[in-house]
């Protein structure tokens, strides 16, 4: 690379940074915000919420680091000593300071959902098969950790940061992937309906015969019920009631947020 082409490779290498973090950020809160429409459990809402708070918080501050990491912020590219006055906070402790605080908060995210799919009243097969789906985002995880050999550079640095370029591009990719995992029952449904079935299906266990907990609808979402006065939480919010004073296998109308319905 010549000299003179240092300067815009290291801007476009800054746009890529701010990107990436960005991407972090949505990523995470697709995420928690998704644990929190689909899998409803009234103790478990606060646990997302906080952690939407603090996971949230941590990504968005190393979005802002990104952005600021030099004062002014073109003397990342220019260089510092090119600019009177120039900062910069050191690139190779930051970058294993965003690492490592990634591979714990998306360890805590992709962990978060597990308690409460453990308690699906789903026979074992379904549940195992639904706990599984739910843990392939540990493989992001993976890629992470393969990722933080790669970020210590030395010599070429264009040449060099090929390699840690293609990791982060590859952790983005599968953390989309685990994100679009829940929306691919209708791609099951046709194409291996077996294995829909067993994922989304709720027949081994009439919902009208629970106990209070939650169960996986015809739709592949999650639903709590309340024996006692047989309301059904479907998603965020209270979408459907039962006649007053129903009871166990009685007939209750579900309706949801787009306002069709079904009796179960």
């Amino acid at each position: 690379m010549k000299q003179s082409d240092i300067p815009l490779y290291l801007r476009d290498f800054y746009v890529s940074i701010v990107r990436y973090c960005c991407a972090l950020l949505f990523l995470k809160l697709t995420f928690l915000f998704q644990y929190y429409r689909v899998l409803a459990v009234q103790h478990m809402r606060i646990v997302y919420l906080v952690a939407i708070f603090i996971v949230g918080g941590w990504a968005l501050s190393q979005v802002l680091v990104g952005i600021f990491i030099c004062t002014p912020i073109r003397a990342f590219w220019l260089g510092v000593p090119d600019i009177e006055g120039a900062t910069c906070i050191p690139n190779i402790p930051q970058w294993y300071i965003n690492a490592a605080g990634n591979i714990v908060t998306d360890v805590a995210v992709f962990a978060l959902p597990l308690p409460a799919l453990w308690k699906l009243k789903l026979a074992k097969g379904q549940k195992y098969v639904l706990i599984g789906i739910f843990s392939l985002g540990f493989f992001t995880v993976i890629i992470s950790m393969i990722r933080i050999k790669c970020l210590q550079l030395y010599g070429n640095f264009p040449w060099e940061n090929v390699t840690s370029s293609l990791w982060s591009v590859g952790e983005l990719t599968s953390a989309i992937t685990c994100a679009c995992l829940p929306t691919l029952r209708p791609f099951l449904a046709t194409y291996f309906p077996r294995l829909a079935s067993a994922i989304g299906g709720s027949r081994a266990h009439p919902t009208g015969a629970m106990s209070a907990g939650v169960a996986v609808d015809g739709t592949g979402r999650i639903r709590t019920v309340d024996p006692e006065t047989g309301v059904y939480y479907v998603g965020r919010g209270q979408h459907s009631r039962a006649r007053s004073g129903a009871k166990k296998g009685a007939a209750v109308t579900v309706e949801y947020s787009d306002g069709t319905g079904s009796e179960v």
